[in-house]
């Protein structure tokens, strides 16, 4: 799976749950290798980027 699909499919995880703020997803990459991964949490907790 590519990098952008994976992170659509982290931020699908989101919906519903996080309005009024966007259901993001991230995925940080280094060499080649996935690092880290989220996704934006309810309202008053984490952004995709900080999970």
């Amino acid at each position: 799976m590519d990098y952008m699909k994976q992170a659509l499919s982290l931020a699908k995880l989101a919906l519903g749950q996080v309005s009024p703020n966007p259901a993001v997803g991230a995925v940080v990459v280094k060499g080649g290798e996935v690092v880290g991964q989220g996704y934006t949490q309810p309202p008053g907790s984490w952004h995709a980027e900080i999970m």
